[in-house]
């Protein structure tokens, strides 16, 4: 089934202790690029097209996962188609203002999946 909701793009999200530091390991051992970095949220570039990682800030972060969070067009209309489709939100949109807007939902299994809306310009 094709989807036009989606933009293509992924974005792999994980906590670490420490912003800063966690980006420059990401620079300096693998070789990405900070797209971004603002209070409690970074984004690094992978060499995979449109594929990023996200790193949250957290005092014990959870080790061993990464959210995949889906790039949308309009993350309010694809809550709702997904929703339609029993897909189970867990709270409401989150917006960090002229940065993105984030919603978290779960598979079958409670994965964590995320879905952002680009608000830059």
């Amino acid at each position: 089934m094709s989807d036009t909701m989606f933009n293509g793009g992924i974005t792999l999200a994980c906590s670490v202790r420490n912003i800063s530091e966690a980006v420059a390991w990401y620079e300096q051992k693998l070789g990405f690029n900070k797209i971004f970095e603002v209070d409690g949220w970074a984004e690094v570039a992978t060499s995979a097209k449109d594929v990023s990682i996200g790193l949250g800030t957290n005092e014990n972060p959870t080790q061993g996962g990464h959210t995949p969070v889906f790039g949308v067009r309009d993350i309010e209309a694809a809550k709702r188609a997904l929703e339609g489709r029993g897909v189970k939100f867990k709270g409401e949109i989150m917006t960090l203002p002229g940065l993105v807007k984030l919603a978290n939902f779960e598979d079958l299994d409670g994965n964590p999946l995320m879905l952002s809306q680009s608000l830059a310009t």
